[in-house]
């Protein structure tokens, strides 16, 4: 399945994207989210530094929310839709008994 990331772009001046730009597949999609976990974000708990300022922790726990949603679905959604989504999912996910 390819993702069309030209669907909901309007186009201001120049040829139509669709010319320019060729589908990307769910699984390169999955790829390129999973090479910025390990190359970007797993860095970070070694030297987490910069998680301890809180605006960029906002920005990480939404970056995250978002590469989850992106990593489950194969889809990708802006940051606060994929924190909803999050949301949702972990007030639907019941605790395992102990």
């Amino acid at each position: 399945m390819a993702l069309c990331a030209t669907c909901h772009v309007q186009v201001l001046a120049g040829p139509p994207l669709q010319d320019r730009i060729d589908p990307v597949t769910v699984e390169q999609i999955r790829g390129a989210t999973y090479q910025v976990l390990v190359e970007w974000w797993l860095p970070m708990l070694e030297t987490p530094a910069q998680l301890v300022r809180s605006d960029y922790q906002a920005y990480g726990a939404l970056t995250m929310c978002r590469m989850l949603y992106t990593l489950v679905t194969g889809q990708i959604a802006s940051k606060p839709a994929a924190a909803r989504s999050t949301a949702l999912s972990a007030e639907n996910t019941t605790a395992p008994a102990r």
